[in-house]
């Protein structure tokens, strides 16, 4: 793409040591294509100084604990949009607590059934071993992190006496931006 070379060599190294393999691959024009445009969206956001949009990503949720690592005490006013992200939100929970549950129940049936075996096969082939795990002791070094937390159904921040509460409890209200 930058080079305009007929082919190229790649060359992966395992944990940057051990050659896996050896290949040579001739451009694709159809990623080239969709790699420039990619490129060209990234960089107009760079320029625009705009964040990417928001996101279940492991990259996202790092970005997002190292930006607001530490809070301020304030309390803003969450958009509209905010309601059916946490009525979404509780559901899941909801189901995932219900699949979680489900989940130690069929364990527990398969290790009853296993007892002290160290392994249980079903009729199909399908084997389950139940095995002891030993792990050294270890101690985790103190750190802080944030954590999102549903408080309350519902508070009245219209209550007069709440708002005028929050700042001695070390809040401040805020619109969100």
């Amino acid at each position: 793409m930058v080079t305009g070379l007929v082919w190229g060599t790649f060359d992966p190294l395992i944990g940057g040591q051990q050659l896996l393999e050896w290949r040579e691959e001739a451009p694709n024009p159809g990623f080239i294509s969709i790699l420039a445009e990619k490129e060209e969206e990234f960089w107009g956001r760079v320029q625009r100084m705009e964040p990417p949009e928001v996101d279940g990503s492991l990259s996202t949720s790092s970005s997002i604990k190292e930006l607001y690592h530490h809070e301020t005490g304030m309390a803003v006013d969450l958009p509209e949009a905010a309601m059916e992200w946490d009525r979404e939100l509780v559901e899941i929970k909801g189901q995932l607590k219900a699949l979680e549950t489900r989940q130690a129940d069929l364990e527990n049936r398969l290790k009853q059934e296993i007892k002290d075996a160290g392994r249980g096969i079903l009729p199909n082939g399908v084997v389950y071993r139940f095995q002891s795990v030993c792990r050294p002791g270890h101690f985790v070094k103190p750190s802080e992190f944030r954590v999102l937390k549903r408080m309350a159904e519902k508070w009245d921040l219209a209550s007069k006496e709440l708002r005028e509460s929050l700042p001695q409890q070390g809040f401040k209200i805020t619109k969100s931006a």
